[in-house]
């Protein structure tokens, strides 16, 4: 820093010399001392009238300076030295050479997508009238590992940006200072900024210190919108390489060559309006890479793809905003989704379930045809030979050899081949043809066929070995009579017939289990009875006694005697009617009668009760009769009691 001191020269005076004094202080010509309170600076002759004084660095004073001068005078013989310090002296002057602080930037962002850069740095409020400038540098002016201080100059590899950028007290800069400059477009570069200042008496620092408090800052450059890849992982986390996507769930892996202000978002949707994200989504970090220098961020998103999403082309749309703001879509195209099958129709042969069979000498053509709503990669056929037996045998897929391409965009396909059905041996066969689509989707279909020899008899009848070999024996008729058929008539018939007969049986069995257990009226006649009286005699003749056996105990009865009967065959002679008594007998029990079983249900003495209540209700007749001779034996009646029964 320097002082320039002017003066003007003394008129008429040749030779002169001038010397330069400072002081801190206004100096009279009474006080001067030199060195003491005058402090020497400089001498130079007449006619260069001026002097620059030297400010020592970092100093901040009040300076006065003093010009004396020394000259020949005519009334001396010597020089004299004029120091009156009369009209020679002039302050105070304000030197100061004391370095100014570092100016401390606040920010500098770039916005790459309109190629802008906006610097801000605070402004010194101990500076009045300051002036700023601003340097870029393209390298490592801070050393490897930026922690170095830096002189900004063009020999350190520095370049002026900008200069002389004024403070001029403006309320608008009063704080922050705040400069937008252009940058070059498709530029992609690292740079060091640098702010460097200059005071109102000219003290400037060209120290660089880099970081955020400091005055130089490293930024990037970048008008070159992000560019990114993507790969697609099936459920199982395994790339997925097919260009056709199905049902199921995937994830999208995104690798970006730059970092990125903030997350990227996708959508997924199809060509046919089919939405698979439904929004765009925001992805998430997957992997930073920060060791890896040659490779940039990585992001995912999982996603799923239902059944009812409509197949079409896929379309992948991702929107990134790198750190310097510029902002990319990217949209890729190269998938397709497919979640639907492709269909599939086999037209021959036919089947043998409509009755169609196939002769041994014949030709059949085999064809079908597949139809998906994306593109078919595939369409084979096989046959298995013998089907149902167990000498079965399957043939290996093959491709047709005159696959034809319907719409030429690989999305419809039919084929049909010409074979003999000589082929095949007599039975069922299956053919089976299958269609793969571009995204996996595989639709299989069969028709079982018969291949049978057939000929006609000598009476013109079609027999063929292989179908009426497998028909079963005709089942027998059977004949199921109704109820009024003659089998069922006779068997009506037999059973009324059998029916009556048993009521009839019944009948004979009771009438010949019943006893007379009634007295015969006078009118019905007994033949033993008759006999009885022809033989005169009207007692039963005791035949045990005869025989000498021993009568059965019974229980003495009391007999009520009955009114005798006139024997028409006996001799009227008067005599005296006398009763023989019978020798009195013990009496012994009697032994209880044997409950006879029921037959059919009917009781014997529930009739017997019966026939003699009937019988007891009946009046008797009395017969008169001649008395018998006293001495004529007396008739027994013959009675049969309920026990004989």
């Amino acid at each position: 820093s320097q002082t320039l001191v002017t003066w003007n020269d003394q008129l008429g005076a040749e030779g002169e010399k001038y010397h330069i004094w400072r002081s801190n202080y206004l100096v009279t010509g009474s006080q001067f001392s030199e060195n003491v309170t005058l402090f020497y600076q400089g001498t130079v002759t007449d006619g260069i009238e001026q002097f620059t004084v030297t400010v020592p660095e970092e100093v901040d004073r009040t300076s006065f300076y003093f010009v004396t001068s020394e000259a020949l005078y005519q009334h001396s013989a010597g020089p004299y030295h004029y120091t009156e310090l009369k009209q020679n002296w002039f302050g105070p002057v304000y030197e100061e050479t004391t370095t100014p602080a570092a100016p401390r930037i606040s920010s500098i962002e770039v916005d790459g997508e309109i190629s802008i850069i906006t610097m801000e740095w605070y402004n010194d409020q101990q500076l009045d009238g300051e002036k700023y400038s601003i340097w870029q540098h393209e390298g490592d002016p801070f050393g490897e590992d930026e922690d170095e201080v830096s002189i900004v100059s063009e020999e350190n590899g520095w370049s002026l940006f900008d200069e002389n950028i004024l403070d001029t007290g403006s309320i608008l800069t009063d704080f922050l200072f705040s400069k937008t400059y252009s940058i070059p477009n498709d530029v992609e570069r690292n740079i060091w900024y640098a702010v460097t200042v200059e005071d109102m008496y000219g003290n400037t620092n060209f120290e660089a210190f880099p970081g955020q408090t400091g005055n130089s800052l490293k930024v990037k450059e970048d008008t070159i919108p992000p560019t990114a890849t993507y790969e697609l992982f099936d459920e199982n986390g395994n790339l997925y390489l097919s260009p056709s996507l199905v049902a199921g769930s995937y994830s999208i892996r995104l690798s970006v060559n730059e970092y990125l202000f903030s997350m990227p978002t996708v959508d997924i949707t199809t060509s046919s309006g089919g939405k698979i994200t439904n929004a765009p989504r925001q992805m998430l970090s997957y992997a930073d890479n920060l060791l890896d220098p040659t490779k940039g961020p990585e992001f995912y998103l999982t996603f799923d793809i239902g059944n009812t999403v409509s197949a079409g082309l896929i379309t992948i749309t991702v929107d990134m905003i790198d750190e310097s703001y510029n902002t990319q879509q990217l949209t890729w195209t190269d998938r397709s989704l497919d979640a639907q099958s492709p269909i599939l129709n086999i037209y021959s042969p036919s089947s043998s379930a409509d009755g169609s069979k196939y002769l041994a000498r014949e030709t059949m053509t085999i064809s079908a045809g597949a139809v998906d709503d994306v593109q078919i990669s595939l369409m084979q056929y096989k046959f298995t030979y013998n089907f149902g037996t167990g000498s079965s045998s399957v043939s290996a897929w093959q491709t047709p050899d005159n696959l034809q391409d319907i719409e030429g965009d690989g999305s419809a396909f039919i084929f049909s081949e010409q074979m003999s059905a000589g082929d095949f041996d007599f039975g069922r066969h299956v053919l089976t043809v299958r269609a793969v689509d571009s995204a996996g989707n595989e639709v299989i279909e069969q028709v079982i066929f018969l291949v049978d020899f057939c000929y006609n008899d000598i009476n013109g009848t079609t027999i063929c070995e292989y179908v009426q070999g497998l028909e079963p024996l005709p089942e027998p008729v059977i004949v199921e009579p109704s109820f009024s058929d003659p089998p069922y008539i006779f068997v009506w018939v037999s059973s009324g017939i059998a029916f009556i007969s048993i009521i009839l049986m019944l009948f004979v069995i009771r009438a010949g289990m019943r006893g007379p257990s009634r007295r015969k009226s006078d009118d019905d006649y007994d033949d033993d009875d008759w006999m009885s009286e022809f033989i005169g005699t009207t007692q039963q003749v005791d035949y045990d006694s005869l025989t000498n056996v021993a009568p059965v105990a019974e229980t003495q009865e009391t007999k009520e005697e009955e009114p005798e009967e006139e024997d028409p065959f006996s001799v009227n002679v008067v005599q005296r009617k006398k009763r023989r008594s019978k020798p009195k007998q013990e009496a012994e029990p009697e032994p209880e009668p044997e409950e006879d079983e029921a037959f059919f249900g009917l009781d014997d003495d529930e009739f017997e009760d019966e026939e003699e209540a009937v019988e007891e209700a009946k009046p008797r007749r009395k017969v008169g009769r001649r008395p018998a001779p006293r001495n004529a034996p007396k008739r027994r009646p013959t009675r049969r009691k309920k026990s004989d029964d």
